[in-house]
């Protein structure tokens, strides 16, 4: 059913990382390399902290810190906001909404194992309701 899917179905496996002393240009580079808003920060492998794009703008551009000295440790967004993977697209969801984000690491036993952004749950959500359509649409053709 629909509304048991869960985020394990939806979430990206493969997360980039970086630990908190990587450096807010090596960090730039590599979400430009990689194409991605985010980088999930681990010290050893459990997450910590989240720096996404919006974090380097408004934080170490706005505040002028020195891309190649200045470590991600001190713009990252903490406490980090964590999902696990048997928890409900839905609820996912609601997480993004509430807390006003757009991307939330999948941690299971303490460690990462994914991630779920808002542009894959809206993908889930558009899935479904095509399909619903589809349903009905069908419905509707059999009872002519």
């Amino acid at each position: 059913m629909i509304v048991e899917d869960t985020v394990k179905k939806i979430m990206v496996k493969k997360v980039i990382t970086c630990n908190p002393e990587a450096s807010l240009q090596n960090v730039a580079k590599t979400m430009h390399k990689n194409n991605i808003g985010c980088l999930v920060v681990i010290k050893g492998k459990i997450p910590i902290g989240i720096v996404t794009e919006r974090d380097m703008v408004s934080k170490a551009m706005v505040e002028n810190l020195d891309g190649s000295k200045t470590r991600v440790g001190r713009i990252m967004s903490s406490p980090l906001k964590t999902i696990k993977p048997e928890d409900k697209i839905y609820y996912a969801n609601s997480i993004l909404q509430r807390a006003g984000i757009k991307k939330l690491p999948v941690v299971k036993n303490g460690k990462l194992i994914g991630i779920v952004t808002q542009t894959d749950i809206i993908k889930y959500f558009t899935k479904i309701r095509n399909l619903l359509a589809l349903d009905k649409f069908g419905k509707s053709i059999k009872s002519a």
